[in-house]
């Protein structure tokens, strides 16, 4: 294997942008020339091999804040990207400097511990978990007991009583006294008297 195969296998590349034209994955505006961009390896959609991606050099470290601790990041320059010993001690001094800030923000730092004891991350979130569980068991009860008294306490509305107006026997009683009258002026009356007055007092 040659050692231009090895460099290409590095996961980043860097160089001062050579025309302007190419823009940021990220914030998608262009790199200038002659700015140093750093570019993260990525499988090509459109055939064999890898494609790069290139970054402005502040744009790839706000990458790697977002992703997952378990994602590659670059964490040793010279190791990790293609191009290193080209660049000029200006350009390299850019992205130590953003590599050193990224490494001493909180999240970074955080992660880091969670890394190098999970057994004590564990049994903290075990035993913060039981704590929690047993707190909102008492809650949760307490709850459904004062629901249950709630429900108790409303008192269901009495059924009223049938009047004689919903028996049926009322109904036959009606349409006998409407077929007693041929008039339909007289079964009009009937039927008014019955649903203004009742059956009691609208009996003719």
């Amino acid at each position: 294997m040659s050692d231009g195969e090895q460099e290409d296998e590095k996961p980043f590349a860097v160089e001062r942008a050579k025309t302007g034209r190419a823009k940021c994955k990220k914030c998608k505006c262009p790199i200038d020339k002659d700015q140093v961009r750093i570019a993260k390896l990525m499988a090509n959609p459109f055939g064999e091999g890898k494609m790069k991606a290139w970054h402005h050099v502040s744009c790839l470290f706000e990458v790697f804040s977002r992703q997952r601790a378990t994602t590659k990041r670059i964490e040793n320059p010279e190791e990790d990207i293609s191009g290193w010993d080209s660049l000029c001690d200006e350009g390299k001094d850019v992205v130590l400097e953003k590599l050193g800030e990224f490494e001493d923000a909180e999240p970074f730092k955080a992660a880091k511990v969670k890394a190098k004891s999970p057994k004590a991350t564990a049994g903290a979130g075990t035993s913060k978990t039981n704590a929690a569980s047993s707190s909102a068991t008492p809650a949760s009860k307490v709850a459904n007991s004062a629901e249950k008294k709630k429900r108790r306490s409303v008192k269901t509305p009495a059924k009223n009583k049938p009047s004689k107006d919903d028996m049926f026997s009322e109904f036959q009683r009606i349409c006998n006294e409407l077929a007693d009258h041929p008039s339909y002026l007289e079964k009009t009356a009937i039927l008014k008297k019955m649903f203004t007055k009742g059956s009691e007092k609208g009996q003719c």
